[in-house]
């Protein structure tokens, strides 16, 4: 339940959370039109029609840039007729429904687009791991060993060398957030089995 953390007391007693910061949709009914010609009691007439002319709900199926475009042309033609006066049909709560038809297609476009980015989101790390599993299997699980002229030993894992030791013993080791490519450690560098690299290198 939420909680704005403050009360608002009523005459008699008793305690509400107020409603500050909250939707008001009492505000849309008007405190002194009568039931029949409350812009809501308009719109449900209007739902109605369409609910007998079609069926139910049957807008709520719209989704493509199509039925965009024509809810777009039917609020307008609703809107120049609204505003010349015409009263043979409720041409208000015809410019209400294509609104809220215009943003439900807004709204499922960007849910198509949302949905897309996570689609490609999740096949781009299917992608990375089939690539990482790829070279695991390429390399084998243990890493491999570059020793170059000056006795620094570079391990090379996944795609990257990283400059991580000295060459003396364990005690002198420095390890070091610089970064080598294979191909630049392979320059000055010659690969040496693990058989013959101390164990404080690997």
């Amino acid at each position: 339940m939420e909680d704005s953390g403050e009360r608002k007391a009523f005459p008699g007693g008793g305690m509400r959370d107020t409603a500050v910061g909250k939707e008001r949709p009492e505000l849309a009914w008007t405190a002194e039109q009568p039931y029949e010609d409350q812009m809501l009691t308009r719109y449900g007439h209007w739902m109605a029609r369409g609910a007998e002319k079609y069926e139910s709900r049957n807008w709520e199926q719209f989704d493509s840039a199509e039925a965009l475009e024509h809810a777009k042309g039917s609020l307008l033609r609703h809107v120049f007729k609204l505003l010349a006066g015409k009263t043979d049909e409720d041409h208000a709560a015809a410019v209400w429904f294509n609104v809220q038809a215009i943003e439900l297609i807004r709204w499922k476009g960007h849910q198509e687009i949302v949905a897309g980015m996570m689609a490609d989101a999740i096949a781009d790390a299917a992608l990375k791991a089939d690539e990482a599993d790829y070279l695991r299997r390429c390399l084998g699980s243990k890493a491999r060993y570059f020793l170059d002229p000056d006795g620094w030993y570079f391990r090379y894992t996944l795609g990257s060398a990283e400059l991580s030791y000295v060459k003396s013993s364990d005690s002198d080791r420095v390890d070091y957030d610089e970064t080598w490519t294979l191909t630049e450690v392979e320059r000055f560098a010659k690969e040496v089995p693990l058989s013959e690299v101390p164990e404080w290198a690997r």
